[in-house]
């Protein structure tokens, strides 16, 4: 009973559940992390972790993952379960551990190895508790965050680090409103970061991420020492002068391949189209692969050595890709960034290697920069996806580090064009042909559905189309040829039943090629403000025939929307035996209070519905 009585006053310590009626699927007990730092290649790490599990879903949160690399060696591992009552179910030790390689598509930092256990029981409430230790041969910083997961309450949570004297660091706070203390023990400084029932965050629609809104702590060294590589980390300037020091003598090539790409662009004389020539090149001819060990993970392999392999991660085909320019005069710069929402540069006062994750290259022109992501072979040149677009990164330069801004996809960038004709025939089929052209972030379907193989490519198409009986009988897709590029896909099809026949009567959705789900409900207990990331345009014409000898029974009616998150707007235009139908959707980017997620939804919800709307046809 003693274990249940604590479960039930951790539950109840946290107001928001009644709030909300939402309840943890777990509930983190404490998680306490104590690193002591004698020197920036000596650093030792006590974890401690406690958890209960409240129910199969939060049955993940249990089980235990521990990173580490050639640079790290885990000490001491011991784990308890006990049941409701607090019996032992089962315990675990250091050999219990399974390791296993773990490698994420974009690593700038990150641990290549990860010792994993479950600790797992079926019978609900149960506890789960572990403690590790893991000594460090260098000090790259900390990223703490108070809480685990979305609906993840904390009941206690510590950071603790002490530090020898000599030793400095600087440290940021997110939305973190514990208690801060410093003190001295003895001959090191200790500092502790202590926050006590931490409420959960739940994850919504159009929320902020959670990485943003998590209360966390970064820490980063002042100085550095990484495998004789010495340096300053105390800004980005700093920074970017370390991370300089680790690319020098790594851009030469063998005299073969400098041939290779001289004789590919010797006869172009426009610097844009060489650079186009030799991404293509890069695409071509290397794979993107996890290839972290040592100081690998923050340095990249010789160009000579990507060359001669034919692959490497983000730093290696980067660094190769500027090998491969500076053999035609051109200069590329090597740019860290955070990739995606988690790790990302949040803060121009203070550098961590918890902000960054990833590497493309800028190719500053006359007029303009070219970016390149050096890691995706579908990717249009001069295109970087929205998960690099928008945000801080750090250009390495001989004088240091630069921030800089990658590219905006902005409302007029993010367009996509369907321009189709649909012949219903009387017995409810219908062919059509289409042509999508989209640009900015719109791409990004149209690479998704090329990096598919063939048969994945027929499933998507099938998928994407409300449709029971369709035949795709060809499609194909092709980029533009520009600074700014775009994407075609052309596709061709026929659907058995387009439309429903009843009698004299014929019905059918003229939005067939782009129907808006609405997934959104009404939430009069929303907790986050509205977060809408990036602008976009859509813009359908599409010429629908008629079967002969029908006549229109009933066109819908046209519709105009405008509101602070979009514009709407629907057109049914009769020429002879056809309809014209033209549709036009806009999405502004922005914050919003969660005050307005009900107008939000009904936004939404007024597409969806006119986005259902039949066309009625009756036989003459």
């Amino acid at each position: 009973m003693k274990y249940l009585v604590i479960i039930l006053t951790v539950l109840f310590q946290f107001k928001s559940f009644a709030q909300t009626t939402r309840l943890p699927n777990a509930v983190v007990v404490y998680k306490h992390a104590e690193y002591t730092i004698k020197d920036v290649n000596n650093v030792h790490l006590k974890y401690k972790f406690r958890i209960q599990i409240l129910n199969a879903k939060g049955q993940k949160y249990g089980n235990v993952y521990i990173n580490t690399d050639n640079d790290s060696k885990l000490k001491s591992f011991k784990a308890l379960v006990t049941d409701v009552l607090g019996n032992k179910v089962s315990s675990a030790s250091k050999s219990d551990l399974i390791e296993f390689h773990a490698q994420e598509y974009y690593t700038l930092y990150s641990d290549n190895k990860v010792k994993y256990k479950e600790l797992n029981y079926y019978q609900y409430p149960y506890t789960v508790e572990y403690e590790y230790e893991v000594d460090y041969k260098v000090f790259l910083g900390v990223y703490f965050p108070f809480i685990e997961d979305y609906g993840l309450p904390t009941g206690e949570a510590l950071l603790t680090v002490k530090t020898a004297k000599g030793i400095e660091f600087l440290y940021k706070t997110n939305q973190f409103e514990g208690k801060e203390h410093k003190s001295v023990i003895g001959d090191m400084n200790v500092c502790t970061w202590k926050s006590e029932t931490v409420q959960a965050i739940y994850e919504e629609s159009f929320a902020p991420s959670f990485w943003t809104s998590v209360p966390s702590i970064y820490i980063t060294p002042q100085k550095i020492n990484y495998n004789g590589y010495s340096g300053s980390m105390d800004s980005w300037h700093n920074f970017g002068k370390w991370s300089w020091t680790l690319l020098q003598n790594r851009n030469e090539l063998p005299e073969d391949t400098r041939k290779t790409i001289l004789n590919l662009t010797e006869t172009e004389p426009d610097t844009l189209k060489k650079i186009r020539i030799l991404y293509k090149h890069l695409q071509q001819s290397t794979r993107y692969i996890g290839v972290q060990d040592g100081i690998r993970g923050v340095q990249p392999f010789p160009a000579a050595y990507v060359d001669q392999n034919k692959y490497g991660d983000c730093k290696g085909l980067s660094n190769y890709m500027n090998a491969m320019l500076c053999v035609i005069g051109v200069k590329g710069i090597y740019t860290e960034i955070g990739h995606g929402k988690k790790q990302i540069i949040r803060y121009e006062d203070f550098p961590s290697f918890y902000q960054i994750n990833h590497i493309i290259v800028a190719v500053p022109l006359k007029k303009d920069t070219v970016w390149l992501e050096c890691t995706s072979k579908e990717y249009p040149f001069g295109y970087i996806g929205k998960n690099n677009s928008d945000r801080k990164a750090l250009a390495i330069t001989s004088s240091g580090g630069k921030l800089v801004n990658t590219p905006v996809y902005a409302l007029e960038n993010n367009i996509s064009h369907i321009k189709a004709s649909i012949l219903v025939k009387e017995n409810g089929g219908m062919a059509c042909s289409a042509r999508y052209t989209n640009s900015g972030v719109m791409m990004d379907e149209l690479i998704r559905i090329r990096s598919l193989d063939k048969k994945e490519q027929e499933q998507y198409l099938l998928d994407k189309y409300p449709s029971r009986e369709l035949t795709v009988k060809k499609y194909s897709i092709k980029e533009t040829p520009d600074i700014y590029p775009s994407m075609t896909f052309d596709v061709e099809m026929e659907e058995l039943e387009f439309a429903s026949t009843t009698g004299d009567m014929i019905s059918f959705t003229p939005n067939y090629l782009r129907r808006f789900k609405n997934p959104f409900n009404s939430n009069e207990g929303r907790v986050n403000d509205i977060q809408l990331d990036y602008s976009f345009q859509e813009h359908d014409t599409v010429t629908i025939t008629l079967p002969e000898g029908y006549m229109i029974e009933h066109l819908p009616e046209p519709k105009i929307l405008d509101t602070e998150f979009g514009k709407f707007k629907t057109e049914f235009i009769q020429i002879g035996g056809q309809v014209l139908y033209i549709r036009h959707s806009i999405r502004f980017k922005g914050s919003f209070s969660k005050d307005k997620y009900i107008a939000l939804v009904d936004f939404f919800k007024q597409i969806h519905v006119v986005d259902q709307q039949k066309i009625y046809l009756k036989r003459r």
